[in-house]
């Protein structure tokens, strides 16, 4: 839910572009974008205020995003009242916390582990809709969140090195990236929420919704890193290495892509294709973080990571019957209706 994919409608698709552009532009946006996060957290990890760095560089590039894909029209729907600000403010607070807190996690777990905890964030959501929604599951929908608890358990258990400046401190530390990473997908999971809720109420399309909460999360979160002088001791570093803002950069760049990408693709190929495309580019993430980043692999390592996969794939299956169930349903209430309306 970083910058509005969840959201209903899509920002306005460059013409030309083929239906496997925009599948090519998400699956390389987001292995690029990953690949880049661990990499700044390899060279970069004895910064302080990584995490928050990391966040104002993605915060930016979502906001210039929707402001340029629709010349400035994003802006006229704006907050204007104290109501509308607090609620941006408080998505704005959870997109910042789910972020940070998976960046801050790889100060003490390897990020093969982040990213199956993210694929985890099925469990967490399937709570939140159960207590705010009355939301019932069915027996897949149960199995898919044990398969993805097993999974994230088992690569959570086996020691091993972090990827950056981290996975030290033994399993204390791995214990403390571990909560990070909960803290993490709970944010997650409470995100679509509050999204489709401001969607409703404010009849917002997603490139509203992006620019405000990203708009209003950057001002935040410059002002705080003002305060505290870390965006100065930032920028001293930028100045000193050049290579840290060419990296934050690629990571705003790359996310700010993959969302726009993402929305076209829910609007023309539909949820199925996105899930898939999704699915397949967390594999390719966990393959190359290996290979560009060396770590031990065990057995353990390979059956965690396919009882993820499968319960990423059961979960994608399920929520696809239940659309189409849905879709019976709605039509054969129409039936009913004409047949009534006939007699």
């Amino acid at each position: 839910g970083w910058c509005g994919q969840d959201g209903q409608e899509g920002m306005a698709a460059p013409g030309g572009l083929g239906a496997l552009t925009y599948p090519a532009l998400f699956f390389v946006g987001m292995v690029v974008h990953e690949l880049l996060l661990e990499e700044v957290s390899v060279e970069f990890g004895h910064l302080d205020d990584l995490a928050a760095t990391v966040t104002l560089s993605q915060f930016s590039f979502c906001l210039v995003t929707p402001l340029a894909m629709t010349n400035g029209g994003s802006l006229r729907a704006r907050p204007r009242t104290w109501s509308q600000f607090f609620q941006y403010l408080r998505l704005s607070a959870l997109v910042f916390g789910a972020t940070a807190l998976a960046t801050a996690s790889l100060e003490y777990v390897s990020y093969p582990v982040k990213v199956i905890f993210k694929s985890a964030k099925l469990i967490p959501t399937m709570v939140v809709a159960g207590l705010l929604h009355g939301q019932t599951y069915t027996t897949i929908d149960y199995t898919a969140a044990a398969l993805l608890c097993t999974g994230a358990a088992g690569y959570a258990y086996q020691p091993g090195e972090g990827s950056g400046g981290g996975g030290g401190g033994g399993d204390g530390g791995r214990g403390i990236g571990v909560l990070m990473l909960l803290g993490s997908i709970v944010f997650d999971s409470l995100v679509p929420n509050v999204q489709q809720g401001l969607m409703r109420v404010g009849d917002l399309s997603a490139p509203e919704l992006m620019t405000n909460v990203n708009g209003l999360g950057l001002v935040c979160l410059a002002l705080y890193m003002t305060l505290s002088g870390s965006l100065g001791t930032v920028m001293a570093q930028a100045a000193f290495s050049p290579f840290l803002l060419v990296l934050l950069s690629g990571i705003g760049l790359s996310l700010s892509i993959s969302v726009l990408a993402y929305t076209q693709i829910i609007k023309t190929s539909g949820s199925v294709t996105a899930v898939a495309v999704a699915t397949l580019r967390k594999v390719t993430t966990m393959v190359l973080s290996y290979v560009a980043f060396p770590k031990p692999v065990t057995r353990l390592h390979v059956a965690a990571g396919l009882l993820v996969l499968a319960g990423v794939a059961l979960s994608s299956w399920s929520k696809e019957q239940h659309k189409r169930k849905r879709k019976q349903r709605r039509v054969a209430g129409v039936d009913a209706s004409s047949r009534l309306e006939v007699e």
